[in-house]
């Protein structure tokens, strides 16, 4: 075969390689980051190859070692809400925006506010966004006020400190994290609320977690530890 059909035969490989994976990426950005299912944010978040690429992009920002690399690649889940929100599971986003929203410092509250809500001028949220979550999300608001704060225990535990007290502490409040989720999105619609966490609440949001803290356990809480 003449060298230059050759050439155009791999070129026209090459195109047809490139469109495939145009398309591929193309099929990837169809679906938002709020539209994912449980079972695909875990699947695609446990990826041993999507590990590896997150924290090779976490040591070209972060300045870590090939060394520490190395050592912690295979060991280490990150998930950065800049680079791939849909990794992220609603609840994990809810529990950020309460902690932020509500439960931080006062000086930050209000700043912390207003970068949010202009993320999400695009959506309708409606007016008087914060007091009509607060009072949508109350009974979940006042047990983690009440575990950030240390000045009270959930109801009926008042006089107990042991480990069994302790965890059904931790039930109530998973419990209630699951339903206060529910009821905002019941009180702004679920896909407004939701692409509310992706848009406005993900972006500079980032956590790391062991590959031994496996998804099941990250669905059970999504479930509210039922």
């Amino acid at each position: 075969m003449p060298l230059t059909r050759v050439a155009l035969l791999l070129l026209g490989v090459g195109f047809w390689t490139g469109a495939v994976l145009a398309q591929e990426v193309e099929v990837r950005k169809v679906k938002e980051p709020w539209e994912w299912t449980t079972e695909e944010r875990l699947e695609a978040r446990y990826d041993p190859q999507g590990i590896n690429q997150r924290n090779l992009r976490a040591t070209e920002e972060w300045g870590a070692t090939p060394k520490t690399l190395q050592d912690e690649a295979s060991r280490m889940i990150r998930v950065d809400g800049e680079w791939n929100p849909e990794l992220f599971l609603p609840w994990e986003l809810f529990q950020h925006l309460v902690g932020s929203g509500y439960l931080g410092p006062q000086e930050f509250l209000e700043p912390w506010r207003e970068v949010r809500m202009d993320r999400a001028r695009h959506l309708p949220l409606g007016e008087r966004f914060w007091q009509r979550l607060e009072t949508a999300i109350g009974p979940y608001l006042a047990l983690a006020r009440a575990e950030r704060q240390g000045l009270e225990t959930p109801r009926g535990l008042a006089d107990s400190t042991d480990d069994a007290d302790a965890e059904v502490a931790s039930q109530l409040l998973c419990e209630a994290r699951a339903d206060a989720l529910e009821a905002a999105r019941q009180e702004f619609g679920a896909q407004t609320f939701d692409r509310f966490l992706y848009e406005a609440v993900a972006p500079g949001v980032g956590i790391g977690h062991s590959v031994d803290r496996g998804p099941w356990i990250l669905e059970y809480v999504g479930r509210g530890c039922r």
